[in-house]
């Protein structure tokens, strides 16, 4: 039998991949299709409705009624769309006429945790959150 050294050994293979030279500028990348996924496009489809579904006349439309007081049967205070502070002394209830797709309240408690509402396009009229005969001030932040 003949045997040769290791030196003379060469993968034909290793070295015909070792002479081809490479330049990923000129190398065309992989192609992949380019297709929104199925969750995506419901999302997009109802965002645009939601846009056709409300003018920008509506957006004055958006009120917020609070009755503060024991019982909530004090003072009653009506906020349009916009950015409000509202201090809530003794409790709180109170209710809203939608013009507009979102009315977001937040209702940020110093020992409860906060709490946020957020009203869909379809709500024109909620009633919502009452909390009478709390003694902590409380602070309604109205954003729509």
């Amino acid at each position: 039998s003949l045997k040769l050294p290791l030196s003379s050994y060469s993968s034909s293979s290793a070295a015909s991949a070792a002479s081809i030279p490479t330049n990923p500028r000129t190398t065309p990348p992989m192609a992949t299709p380019c297709r929104p996924s199925a969750p995506l496009a419901v999302a997009l489809v109802v965002v645009v409705l939601l846009l056709a579904a409300a003018p920008t006349w509506t957006s004055a439309l958006s009120t917020l009624t609070l009755f503060e007081g024991p019982g909530c049967s004090g003072a009653a205070a009506t906020y349009q769309c916009g950015y409000h502070q509202i201090p809530l002394r003794g409790g709180w209830n109170f209710s809203y006429d939608e013009g507009y797709p979102f009315l977001l309240l937040r209702f940020p408690g110093r020992r409860t945790s906060a709490r946020t509402l957020l009203s869909p396009i379809t709500t024109r009229y909620a009633w919502d959150a009452q909390s009478c005969d709390v003694p902590d001030t409380q602070y309604a932040q109205l954003n729509c």
